[in-house]
């Protein structure tokens, strides 16, 4: 059990560890994404599936709140990035959390913009770290490399959306981004 545990770790840590590359390459390169129509309700769900085995090792319990027409014009890949990179951040501020108090709650709402949030019941963001935590190399994880919320908020940008983070009213942390409804956003590559 405990060499599956480890081994669990190092596929996890190198899957994380790609994405993170293959977005600095990206960014490196300015070159534009593949933008489509994406229904950011639907990448949520896949992206939840895909972490399946990392949330259920984790004991997480998920709740969902995922509204309908939530197409943005996207990259996919790189929308999915940001998903992970909030998912499995969420995750990892829940490890000291006792194991029913781990929850991890995703919602993607429709308005102007089409939003989505990821909140954890992890270790309580403090109100100084707020202005630090998109910088980048700056991090709280001992192994962290401090590039994942930057590479978060790059993309994000250069999808036309914003993205922030908020200290929860029950504790933990919600981490929000929203993005132009396609109805709304030019189709021409950007």
């Amino acid at each position: 059990a405990e060499i599956d545990e480890i081994l669990r770790d190092i596929v996890r840590d190198d899957k994380r560890a790609g994405a993170v590359i293959s977005g600095l390459r990206a960014m490196m390169r300015r070159r534009p994404g593949e933008r489509q129509p994406v229904d950011l309700s639907q990448l949520v769900e896949e992206t939840v599936a895909m972490l399946n085995m990392n949330i259920q090792t984790q004991n997480v319990n998920v709740q969902e709140n995922l509204e309908t027409d939530c197409t943005v014009i996207a990259d996919r890949a790189q929308l999915q990035q940001v998903l992970v990179n909030l998912i499995v951040n969420a995750v990892e501020a829940m490890q000291s959390a006792g194991v029913h108090g781990r929850r991890l709650f995703l919602e993607v709402r429709n308005g102007a913009m089409v939003q989505c949030a990821v909140h954890d019941t992890g270790k309580d963001l403090r109100p100084h770290r707020l202005s630090q935590i998109f910088e980048p190399f700056w991090t709280t994880k001992v192994e962290g490399l401090g590039m994942g919320l930057a590479v978060c908020r790059s993309i994000i940008n250069a999808h036309d959306g914003a993205i922030w983070a908020e200290i929860a009213q029950d504790g933990g942390a919600v981490f929000r981004f929203e993005l132009p409804k396609a109805a709304f956003h030019a189709l021409a590559p950007a």
